[in-house]
């Protein structure tokens, strides 16, 4: 089981949501359930709330945006961003105690994935909340932009074609003034993942 929502059943088969007493007990019976992606309707307007940057002293505020409201882990998750020189993580969209949003990100060296690392680029690991009837990504996703363009050329990020999963879908993306360097990586029917990039100085 990898935190948050991805299980690996007999080192082969990947299950992409939380885990549900249902699931379990379908498992324990011999079943290998279907996996069948969350790919809701996103709402396109955009909603402007209160932004604040994300740091080690409001960093479980964000911990919500998995539906773990006061996680144990996020002072950990703190440590570590300063860890790489961080004080700034991202930005929070907030109606008053509420979270609607965030974008968050690290230098994109410090990412172990196969993408082009360069002290110039950040990557941009969270960018949520998703809903069917507004766009609450766009105001912390402007904030967060405006603060790496002082500190980096660009800004890179890996987002789904269809699904919410991660950070997608692909379109809000696009429409964003990123652009798309391809796809590196496929599971399946579920997913397909593509990198993205926006030049954020002119």
């Amino acid at each position: 089981m990898f935190y948050p929502t991805l299980s690996v059943v007999n080192h082969r088969q990947r299950y992409f949501a939380p885990l549900r007493r249902e699931f379990l007990e379908r498992l324990c019976q011999g079943e290998l359930p279907r996996q069948v992606p969350y790919r809701p309707a996103l709402g396109r307007t955009p909603v402007a709330g209160t932004v604040l940057p994300i740091t080690a002293e409001n960093l479980d505020l964000a911990g919500s945006c998995t539906g773990c409201d006061g996680c144990r882990g996020w002072r950990r998750k703190a440590a570590f961003l300063e860890g790489m020189g961080l004080s700034v993580f991202g930005f929070l969209h907030m109606q008053e105690k509420r979270l609607l949003g965030g974008a968050e990100y690290v230098p994109s060296m410090q990412v172990p994935y196969a993408i082009p690392r360069d002290a110039r680029k950040a990557f941009l690991t969270c960018v949520y909340l998703s809903d069917e009837a507004f766009d609450y990504k766009t105001t912390p996703l402007n904030a967060l932009e405006a603060y790496l363009g002082e500190r980096y050329e660009s800004a890179l990020v890996i987002s789904d074609e269809t699904g919410v999963f991660p950070n997608g879908d692909l379109t809000f993306f696009l429409l964003r003034g990123y652009q798309d360097l391809g796809v590196v990586a496929r599971e399946g029917t579920y997913c397909t993942l593509h990198l993205l990039e926006k030049q954020l100085r002119t």
